[in-house]
């Protein structure tokens, strides 16, 4: 687009200082060529814009329907009928008694019509403040292209003699159109607007999703804990290509970006690689000003007794040990529970410190909190009439 504005400026500009009527028209008739081409890039520029999709076929019909634009333009002057010379410069005199005429204001109107239909009903489907500050401003413009192109060109260039608009018009449509875009544009979030030695080092699981939840960022603790080999597979996919059950993450999801809620949080079943896991994650935007960037997923596994055991290569013995250690049992409390002696309950807990690399009960503690093993624990105290049971209730894990 900005390259038809471009040659159109230039060849109108060489036109309209032509020494001659018949160098105008030859010039004229080659800047013309851009024009008719540039009316249907416009559309095309704002379906682009407005994230639409349009077949290739459509795409085709529309220049199709500009064909016999270009070939009255070659066989004869389109739109005008004489030119004028005054000064330096040239007046053009618009035929309003060709059919052509009416032919190209049809045309041009449709489809500046159509452009400004999709951006009033993408105004409406969008939430971003930039998007639609963005669609606001090219609607403007090209209502305005509208105006100068429709009637300043053709009518008040006949009525009050003014000169021809069009070609200083395409010039602030297409500066108009760059400032939107850079001054209101949805800036994506990329891995790179994100300090990727920062994030691939924090030891929790974090995913970036952008805001139609889109992967955009896998850490590697997400890819371990998920197990994730080979993460080219997932990045710009559903997040559905990991997780099982996402339905509570794309509502609360699509709560966040319409701003009804600002964090929320739910477990997720892994669904990658065979490998299943769930994570507890933590769901909040990522935000520049007023508008919602993306989505950041931050989260740990949910791990059990089965891990623990299997990380640590606990035995039965040492499980049922660490059990009644947490019920805060002396040793000799626990060699009547488990029915051996006060000797062996001491060598089960420093097999279970060396194994753990611990040295206290608290750092137990706080091991076994990490593999969300604690709370179900906590939930036995005040039942000790049954300790003689939890050992095998416990186990069957």
């Amino acid at each position: 687009m900005a390259l038809l504005i471009a040659i159109w400026s230039l060849i109108a500009f060489l036109a309209f200082i032509a020494e001659s009527e018949e160098v105008l028209w030859r010039r004229f008739k080659i800047g013309m060529v851009p024009t008719i081409l540039l009316i249907p890039t416009i559309l095309y520029f704002v379906i682009s814009l407005t994230d639409g999709y349009i077949d290739l076929w459509a795409i085709v019909l529309i220049y199709a329907v500009s064909i016999p634009l270009h070939y009255v333009n070659w066989n004869s002057i389109l739109l005008f009928d004489r030119a004028i010379r005054e000064g330096f410069t040239w007046r053009l005199h618009p035929d309003f008694g060709s059919p052509w005429m009416y032919y190209w204001l049809a045309y041009y109107n449709c489809i500046i019509g159509a452009s400004l239909h999709l951006l009033c009903k993408w105004k409406k489907k969008i939430h971003s403040y930039r998007k639609k500050r963005q669609a606001n401003t090219i609607f403007i413009l090209l209502l305005i292209f509208v105006f100068i192109g429709v009637i300043s060109d053709y009518v008040v260039l006949a009525l009050l003699n003014l000169p021809l608009l069009g070609p200083v018009y395409f010039i602030v449509f297409l500066a108009g159109t760059y400032y939107a875009i850079m001054k209101f544009r949805f800036f994506p979030i990329i891995p790179m607007t994100v300090d990727r030695n920062i994030l691939q080092n924090i030891d929790i699981i974090i995913i970036l999703l952008d805001e139609t939840g889109k992967i955009i960022l896998i850490n590697k603790k997400a890819e371990v804990s998920l197990g994730i080999q080979d993460i080219s597979k997932y990045l710009n996919e559903d997040i559905n290509n990991i997780f099982k059950g996402t339905a509570r993450l794309k509502v609360g999801i699509s709560r966040l970006l319409k701003r009804r809620r600002e964090i929320f949080s739910c477990f997720l079943k892994s669904n990658s690689n065979g490998v299943s896991k769930t994570i507890n994650v933590s769901v909040s935007p990522v935000r520049d000003r007023n508008d919602v960037l993306g989505i950041l997923l931050v989260g740990n596994e949910v791990l059990g007794v089965r891990d623990f055991i299997e990380e640590y290569h606990i035995s039965m013995r040492e499980w049922e040990t660490i059990q009644y250690l947490l019920l805060g049992m002396s040793n000799k409390r626990i060699a009547r529970f488990m029915k051996i002696s006060e000797r062996t309950v001491k060598a089960h807990i420093n097999h279970i410190y060396t194994k753990l690399g611990i040295a206290s009960r608290v750092q137990l503690l706080n091991i076994l909190r990490r593999f969300n093993i604690l709370p179900s624990l906590k939930n036995q105290r005040g039942k000790r009439q049954n300790l003689s049971n939890l050992g095998v209730v416990s186990l069957c894990f």
